[in-house]
């Protein structure tokens, strides 16, 4: 009996992915690699390294296409700031800024932020970080300006952190 339940249970679960995988049509290739996502209410942005940008303002029932670039690239890490603003960090260390939901983009900083860097929003307080070689950035006003956190982290002039997290108090 239990096996039964144990199959049902994995059966359900794979004919819901496949469900989702359809009626989204989230990836294109299937082979594709999701790098990141993130969301804030109805809208969902991800990145992959075939599709690039992916946007969704309904809660991921429908998805569209957006690159914050002329060129073609895949995009390491994606955040939405407590307004709504989109954002993209490059493989080439630039980050990208969009205020209307992926239509246009700006580069947003002259920093240029490699090796493993990573977006997150703090919806405590509004703040966005960033994570890279150079160390962790803070922005208080949507991306306009950057300010180094990087005190005792920053060795030899790279840090070994490119991956950061928030707890639910914003440490």
């Amino acid at each position: 009996m239990i096996k039964t339940l144990e199959f049902l249970f994995l059966f359900s679960a794979l004919i819901q992915s496949q469900n989702f995988l359809q009626q989204s049509n989230f990836l294109s290739p299937s082979n594709d690699e999701i790098l990141s996502i993130a969301s804030k209410n109805n809208l969902v942005i991800a990145s992959s390294y075939q599709n690039g940008i992916v946007i969704s303002t309904d809660l991921s029932e429908n998805w569209f296409q957006t690159n914050p670039t002329i060129s073609f690239q895949p995009y390491e890490s994606v955040s939405v700031s407590d307004s709504g603003y989109l954002f993209a960090l490059g493989f080439n260390g630039y980050l990208y800024k969009s205020m209307d939901t992926g239509n246009t983009w700006l580069q947003c900083s002259d920093i240029t932020f490699y090796n493993g860097p990573e977006i997150l929003t703090d919806y405590n307080t509004g703040f966005i970080y960033i994570s890279s070689h150079l160390g962790i950035y803070r922005s208080t006003d949507e991306g306009g300006t950057w300010f180094e956190k990087n005190n005792g982290l920053v060795v030899g002039g790279s840090s070994p952190f490119t991956r950061i997290a928030l707890s639910n108090n914003g440490i």
